[in-house]
Order: structure tokens, then sequence, then C-alpha cells
């Protein structure tokens, strides 16, 4: 019997159906490209008087496919016994074919609490991962026992994929933490771009029934507007009315009574491959929702409108502006017909405009509502890709990075080396301790997680019972390797980890000259406890390891830091003479960019700073009051790559460091280094990099003199350009981890 790496229990039609079908079968589709992958159908899903999907057993597009009750149509006229008889075989065959095809995952789409607590019950002795895909938000049922169950398939669920951000929080609050977000997505296939279309003088709206819920009278109204100004364009609507339904009724009834009836075209439920082409050939796509979605929701029509390249008109509810604005569609507020009337007289009076807005509308869907975009995402969160090893990232303080939002050296290269691992085929755990993130996420193919290191910053009444949770929950990572830069403290806690786990081992990454020079104080001696407890070292310049060979007698290898170059961009005016990037601290020692800055005020300054403490705030006041001075404040790390493109230098006023990330990217944007003390491991002057001037005065003199000679200039950062080419691209860095962790 043939094995499956996924298999998806649904109680929806397939292959032919729905939404819910329709986005199941695009992540099955891309997942199908590399692993084996199968659709179980556990409830027969046709009506006798209307029957789409035939086949009990299949394939399509490269998914298999199986009804297990034998056969697609529900007996509706048969009686209650019949049915329980025929969903107990369904129920029998779906535990064989599990037992038979033994998959590493299971997702099932379906609210059924029976199957739930069925999938729930057998996964231990099958040995499947269960994962739930969810679209709305889980309703409370009523009853006890019915609430437990809910709560209980919840929690006990090895994750969940969710459409949007508000299911990702519900989730979280009925205890499980494991949710990858998986935003609605769309078969881009269907909509073909390389056939030009003559734009037809209507809008286009679609839907199954759910009239109300996308404002139909709004837009009918709004319509009525539209037409007392602009003759003959039609609003043609796909979609069933009800008869007999409030809502339904009340649009049948609008559009009897309104003066223009004769261009609102009912058309009816329309076959799904006749929608791309009404869509695509229409003047705009309108929807116009008057609240959020109580849901939890996002409408897949909508992705497939921006899909079809045309402007859209909708409203601004629930989570669309976290993706659309006034760019990428005709966003309204929620209930104004009069401004949705403007948009759609604006949408065929300036037709340049809605064609920009139609091409960007489609580029939102192609970055953020194509399923190949996540599907890597997605095989790993499943478990179901194949990978080298399994390494984790001891790093506290690094969360905010993985969501643009960080500062520090130590943490960029931590965020910079996990996607270098995962890019090449390994698993990836980091775990950090930032207040109030989740205890599991998932970004970008790695997963962070909660480390409950809750002493470190705050009190150390918890040193102990967090340690001891700490240990516990490294030793279910499983993990092959762990690194750990810094703060040094959790070095102790991470090698108690070591101890408990079976084949885990660990290497410290020293961040700076510091790290291997340690005190006498409590925190220096659980730290150099870790030391001891460490299997291999990592340092960044040949200075840390000759220090920890005389103060710690340790030795390791010496690993330039990783460069990851930034999205390429426009090539600015370098405009910036002097800039400056770091903190206001002892280490960094922004007093001496004041003696620098004094003496140069012929010269413009830029100063970008982590927020700076109070102890250090008169000095910033006396660097803001000089006129040569522009103060940024604090900008997130993805941003600073703009203000060194506009630099010519950069000034290094540290007194320590480990290997500076702010020397790399302004070696890759051509801005010369002038350091004051900081020698870099001796390679300014080795490779003529760089400037090492001794004294803030001299400091002021070697800046004066780079910015007079545009021909020396020149040559240092030449030269800098080649060594960072040679020595710290990403195959460079993995060539040198995997040599260490494979040896």
């Amino acid at each position: 019997m043939k094995k499956y790496d996924l298999i998806i229990v649904t109680q929806e039609p397939f292959p032919s159906g729905l939404a819910a079908t329709n986005r199941l079968l695009t992540y099955a589709r891309e997942l199908a490209r590399e692993y084996a992958v199968k659709v179980i159908v556990v409830r027969p899903s046709e009506l006798e008087s209307n029957i789409r999907n035939h086949e009990a057993i299949g394939s399509f597009k490269e998914v298999d496919f199986e009804y297990t009750a034998g056969t697609t149509v529900w007996p509706q006229a048969k009686s209650k016994l019949t049915k329980l008889l025929l969903m107990l075989k369904s129920y029998r065959n779906l535990k064989k074919r599990l037992r038979e095809h033994r998959p590493r995952a299971v997702i099932y789409v379906s609210r059924s609490p029976m199957l739930a607590a069925a999938l729930l019950r057998w996964r231990r002795k099958l040995g499947y991962k269960l994962f739930r895909e969810i679209s709305e938000l889980a309703v409370m049922p009523k009853g006890f026992f019915r609430k437990r169950q809910l709560k209980r398939s919840i929690k006990n669920a090895d994750g969940h994929i969710a459409m949007t951000n508000e299911i990702v929080r519900q989730m979280n609050s009925m205890g499980n933490y494991n949710t990858l977000l998986l935003p609605m997505s769309v078969d881009i296939s269907h909509f073909d771009l390389t056939r030009t279309r003559q734009r037809g003088k209507y809008f286009f709206y679609c839907c199954g029934a759910t009239w109300e819920r996308d404002g139909a009278l709004d837009f009918l109204k709004a319509f009525e507007k539209f037409c007392a100004v602009v003759p003959d364009y039609e609003l043609q609507m796909a979609g069933k009315l009800i008869p007999g339904n409030a809502y339904h009724d009340q649009v049948k009834e609008f559009i009897a009574k309104s003066p223009y009836k004769e261009r609102m075209k009912l058309l009816g439920q329309l076959p799904s491959e006749q929608i791309p082409e009404l869509l695509m050939s229409s003047a705009a796509a309108v929807m116009s929702p008057v609240k959020d979605y109580i849901t939890g929701g996002f409408p897949t029509k909508l992705g497939e409108y921006l899909a079809g390249n045309v402007p859209v008109i909708c409203t601004a509810v629930s989570e669309i502006p976290d993706y659309l604005d006034r760019s990428s569609a005709y966003i309204t507020t929620p209930g104004n017909v009069d401004e949705l009337a403007d948009f759609m007289i604006r949408a065929v009076q300036n037709p340049d405009e809605a064609a920009q807005i139609g091409a960007n509308g489609r580029k939102v869907v192609e970055k953020h509502f194509v399923i190949s975009a996540y599907a890597e995402n997605l095989a790993e969160f499943l478990e179901i890709k194949p990978y080298k090893k399994h390494i984790g990232f001891l790093a506290p303080t690094a969360y905010n990075y993985f969501h643009g939002k960080g500062f520090g050296g130590a943490e960029l290269q931590i965020k910079q080396f996990s996607k270098m691992f995962y890019s090449a085929g390994y698993k990836v755990t980091v775990l950090t301790n930032e207040r109030n993130q989740p205890r599991k996420e998932f970004v970008d193919g790695v997963h962070l997680e909660y480390a409950p290191l809750r002493f470190l910053g705050g009190s150390n009444l918890y040193f102990f019972i967090d340690t001891l949770r700490f240990v516990r929950q490294v030793k279910s990572l499983q993990l092959d390797w762990c690194f750990f830069k810094n703060p040094n403290v959790a070095l102790y806690q991470l090698s108690l980890a070591r101890k408990r786990s079976k084949n885990m081992r660990t290497v410290k990454i020293f961040a700076s000259d510091d790290d291997a020079r340690p005190g006498n104080s409590l925190q220096s001696k659980l730290y150099k406890r870790g030391i001891k407890a460490t299997d291999k070292f990592v340092f960044q310049t040949r200075v840390q390891q000759e220090l920890a060979r005389q103060n710690l007698h340790i030795d390791g290898v010496v690993i330039p830091n990783i460069f990851t170059p930034p999205e390429p961009g426009e090539n600015p005016v370098k405009d910036i003479d002097v800039l400056w990037v770091g903190a206001f601290n002892n280490f960094k020692c922004p007093e001496k960019l004041l003696a620098v800055a004094r003496q140069l005020p012929q010269y413009k300054f830029c100063v970008i700073s982590k927020p700076v403490s109070r102890e250090y705030q008169p000095l910033l006041e006396e660097i803001k009051s000089l006129d040569n001075v522009d103060f940024a404040g604090t900008v997130p790390f993805e941003k600073t790559p703009e203000y060194f493109a506009r630099a010519k230098v950069f000034l290094c006023t540290s007194a320590v460091e480990g290997f500076p990330n702010t020397f790399l990217q302004a070696w890759y944007a051509n801005a010369g280094v002038v350091s004051v003390t900081f020698p870099c491991d001796g390679l300014l002057l080795q490779h003529n990099i760089g400037v090492l001037s001794g004294s803030e005065d001299r400091a002021a003199a070697d800046i004066d003199r780079l910015l007079q000679d545009a021909e020396k200039l020149q040559t240092l950062t030449a030269n800098a350009g080649k060594y960072l080419n040679k020595n710290h691209t990403v195959s460079q860095t993995l060539r040198s981890f995997e040599k260490l962790i494979y040896e």
C-alpha cells in the first residue's frame, strides 16, 4: 500500500467544490509537487439531484483522493439507520487507510467534533502529527461536554493552519500556541494575463449566497448613483438568491423597483470555470461588506478579484487593510454608499489610474496570496519536509528581529544564521524570551519558541523554577546542536539542558572580546560553569580566540560574521558625510562622537541610536545641539541600509566589539570606515579596508583627509568591497559551520 507524507481529511466535496475545497486544493496541489499527498473525504458530499463529483476514488492534478464511504452520493431519502451505517463504514475505512498509508502528518478540514475526537484518539497508535486547517473562528457550542470536546481538540492538536491573525490569536487563547498563518490562497493559473482583453462596460460581483455579508444592497444603491452620472454601464451579479431569505428578497425587490433595473443583471450561480473570464473583462469588481467578518475569516473572492488584474472596489473591514491600501484597491468606508459610488465613477473615468490599481492588486496576490510563497514553510510546519539536522539557537533577546523591529549585532547574526541553516535544509528552532511573545510561532521557516528564562532582566526568584522548565523544554525539542551567543549567564541553563538531552551538543559563539575575559561575579561563575560543559567554540576574531586561550583555557575556530545583502534599491545621493550607528553606553563611547563632531563643523553627521537611557540624556542633548549633527534616533535594522548607502564615511567609536555588523554594512555601501580605537582584529590596516586612528583628534583629521581625497576614499572602499565578498558570504559561513558540526 502506498505511503503518504500527508493525508488531508475533510467533509468537503472533492475535487469540485466551493471556497473551502478550493483552498484545500491549492495547498494540496502545491505540496504534491514534492510530497505524496492524499485527500480523504469521510462524508459523501453529493445529492442525487445535483452530482458534481462522480468518482469515489481517483487522482486530480497529482493529488490522490478517496471517499471512504465508497460513494460520493449522500442517501438523502434513506433512513437515519442507513445514513448511520454509511458513516460508520466511512470512519472504519478512514482508520484502515491511515494504518495502511502511515502518513507523517494529517490535516483535518472539518468542524465535526466526532471526526476530531477520532483522529486524536488514533494519533498515538498510528504515529502521525495532527493539524487542523481553520478558516473561521471556532464557535463555542452549547453544552458542557461539547465545549469540553472543542477545547480539547484545539489544545491537543499538534498545530493549526489559520487563514487570519484573528484566528491565530483565538487558537493561542484556547491553549494551542503552534499555529501557522496561511493567508487565503488563490490558484492564479485560472487568471491568464497573456491574452489582451477588451474591458467590458460592466461591474462584476460574484458570490455563493453571501449577499448580506458582502453588502449587496450598498453596492446596488451606489450603482444607482453611478447610473445617474455615467450611462451604458451594467452591474453583473453572479450568485444564488434563495427564495424566502429576507435579505435576498430585499435584493430582488430593490432591483425590481430601481429605475435602472435593466442595467442590473442577475446571472444566477455560474460554473466556476466561467468566472475568471467574466471577471477579467469587467471594468471593476465590487464587494462592500458593512462590518468585520464575525467568522474571523478573509474573503476568498477578494483574492480572485485581485488576481483578475482588474481594479477592485471594497470596504476596509477585518484584515483587508493589512494587505491593501489605495494604491492597490479602491478602499471605501463601510456603509458609505456615496463614497462607493464615487469610486465606481472614478474607475471608469480614469482608466489609466484604474489599470495601475488593478496591476498593483495583482502584485499583492503574487506576494501574499499565492500558495507557492508558503509551501516550503507549510511543509516545514507539518514536519513532512526532510531535514539534515535539527539546529537550535538560544537567543533570549532576538525575538523582535524576526518581526523587523530588532536592534543589536548579536541578535542580527542569530537571525541570519538561522535563515542560513534553514535555506540549507536544516530544521531550525530559536528559543527567545521576549515578554508577551506567543509560546510557539513560525516565521519564514524558522520555529520560534518562548524560553522560560524570566530571571533575565527580571526577578531572581524565577531562577530555579524557570531553569527546570527550560531544561524540560529543550529536552523535548530533540535538538542535534544548540548555538548560543548571549547573554552569557544563560549558558549555565543550556549546559544543564545538554546533560539531560540524549544527543544534543552545544556551541558557544563569542559575541565580543569581553566574553573571553569574564570577572568573578556570581553571573560570571555560572557562565564559566556553562563554558566547561560546552562542546565547541566559535570566535569572530583571532583576538577573541587568543583571549579565550589565556583566560578560559579553551580553543575553537574563527568564523567571520555572515553578511546578507539588503534588497536592492535606488542608488541615493551621498549626502551624509559621517554616519554613526550604535548605543549610548560605556562600550560604544558616544562621548568620542561628540569630540569628533565638534572638530568637524563643516561636515554633516547623522546619528542613529538605540533608545537612550536617562544617564546619557545630557550627552545626547549636547550632541543634538550641534548644528552639523542630524539625530535620526532609533531606526529599525531593515531601514539602516538606506543611511549607509547615503554615507561617505562610517565612524566607529567603540572601545569593545566582536566583529561589528556596521563595518559589513559600511563596506557593502561603499562607505569608508574610520575607527577611533577598535582595531577589528588588525584587519583594517592589514587589508587597507579602513582607518585606525588611535584618538578622537586623529579620527577627525582622518575623516577630513578622506572627505577631501576622493581617490583615497575610493581605494579604501574598493578594497573593503573585495574583502567583504571574499570572507563574509553566506556560502563560506555555511561551509565553516557544517565543518564544525560534522567533524
